[in-house]
């Protein structure tokens, strides 16, 4: 197993596929499934890959003195330190979602990182940017993402002209979130129909309701 020494906080273990495993430290750096990892060169060209597990690194798989020698590039830790808390060192698994050229995220284009690459996590403005866009024309604004510096969450409207899937567990949140869209659409007079058979959203303010056989007559 070859590891990647520039890198101080997360080294890259094993590449298979899509599938790469990054070793970490949780002294140094916490990761988290669903997390967005980036994987560049030094043209800053790469990939970006999400951790979709994590388990502790199996160290009959590695060469102990060879990866203790490396304890000097993790910020920190000196040898003597990681020589005995070895056992907390962890595996990310990741997968591959997304090529990285130029300035643009795009679908994976079957390129993969060497083991010299700068492993990182993701940004989040840079997440935000990528995922939802800049300076949209028409903002629908979702609310704010408390970081450092606040980041507003605003997606472009004109977006919604294409089929969307909202998915989460069963709670309010996705009504939640469906209400957020519609009154921004709202302020921005758009046109906004519902049909909505569990009565989820009956005390909208300022909607018209539309029932059945009650004040509204379907034609078949």
């Amino acid at each position: 197993m070859n590891y990647n020494v520039q890198q101080t906080s997360m080294l890259i273990g094993k590449i298979k596929d899509d599938t790469i495993q990054i070793i970490y430290h949780p002294k140094l750096q916490q990761l988290y499934t669903g997390d967005s990892i980036k994987i560049i060169d030094e043209t800053k060209q790469g990939i970006i890959t999400q951790v979709y597990q994590i388990e502790n690194l199996n160290l009959s798989d590695l060469n102990d003195e060879g990866l203790i020698s490396q304890a000097s590039h993790f910020n920190n830790l000196t040898t003597e330190v990681l020589a005995d808390d070895i056992n907390s060192l962890h595996i990310a698994n990741c997968k591959i979602k997304l090529s990285i050229i130029g300035n643009k995220w795009i679908n994976w284009r079957g390129n993969l990182p060497s083991m010299s690459d700068i492993v990182a996590i993701v940004d989040p403005e840079e997440l935000i940017a990528h995922t939802l866009g800049s300076s949209p024309l028409n903002p629908v604004n979702l609310g704010t993402f408390i970081n450092q510096t606040p980041i507003p969450l605003q997606f472009e409207a004109s977006s919604l002209e294409k089929t969307s899937l909202i998915i989460g567990n069963t709670a309010k949140d996705k009504a939640n979130l469906i209400n957020i869209i519609q009154k921004e659409l709202v302020t921005k007079k758009a046109k906004v129909l519902i049909v909505d058979p569990k009565g989820t959203y009956k005390n909208l303010s300022g909607a018209t309701i539309l029932e059945a056989g009650k004040n509204h007559k379907l034609s078949f």
